[in-house]
């Protein structure tokens, strides 16, 4: 099931990407949510397979809210729809963050990873300029959250657990994180349009591979 779930989510995303390009906003959108459907059923199924607790609700709770983001950012033509799709995508953050806390205790490695990656966010966001206008504040704290959200996830990376959770976790939370910092220059900076791409590509094998954790914890 897993496998033909990620070939759907491959092809969506091919389709999503082809008309992007080709400016078929309708189509483009269509399958942008079609490839959100793809982590949300895996989720669905990590959740028929397993004894159900907290953990496994809250996380799928943390992907249904990054679908609903991935809506409120196609529509990003209204800059209302953008701080929506900033607000629910923090939203999963803090649900994958609550979810996280049920499986793992504090490590004080968590203060090192927090710290730096919230002074990298700050340096990127002030060598490269970005002027994020009325914006500003909801991008400053959904970084904070984005990055107290990898803290955790590193701490499940060091604690008793299987090496397939290990790397789901890390690799998943890691590379949300890194579309989140491309998606910036694609916002707010004209860059190439292939860097909406690799956008993509990190966002939904990062939501994958989180999606995965229900099946596995």
């Amino acid at each position: 099931m897993i496998i033909y779930l990620f070939l759907l989510l491959n092809l969506f995303l091919l389709l999503k990407i082809i008309f992007y390009f080709k400016e078929y906003k309708k189509l483009s959108l269509l399958f942008k949510m079609l490839t959100s459907f793809t982590f949300l059923a895996v989720g669905a199924y990590g959740l028929s397979q397993t004894s159900v607790n907290e953990f496994h609700l809250i996380m799928f709770l943390g992907l249904m809210l990054g679908a609903i983001g991935d809506f409120f950012l196609e529509l990003i033509r209204k800059k209302n729809f953008l701080l929506y799709g900033i607000f629910f995508f923090l939203m999963g953050h803090l649900f994958y963050i609550i979810a996280f806390s049920f499986i793992i205790q504090f490590n004080i490695i968590e203060v090192l990873v927090f710290v730096s990656l919230l002074l990298l966010s700050l340096f990127t966001f002030k060598y490269f300029s970005f002027n994020f206008g009325k914006l500003k504040y909801p991008v400053y704290i959904y970084t904070i959250i984005i990055s107290a959200m990898v803290s955790r996830a590193v701490s499940i990376s060091l604690g008793d657990y299987s090496l397939t959770i290990k790397l789901l976790v890390i690799l998943g939370s890691s590379l949300f994180v890194l579309s989140d910092y491309i998606i910036n220059f694609t916002l707010f900076k004209k860059v190439p349009k292939i860097w909406i791409v690799v956008n993509l590509l990190t966002y939904y094998f990062g939501q994958f591979l989180l999606a995965l954790l229900i099946l596995y914890v």
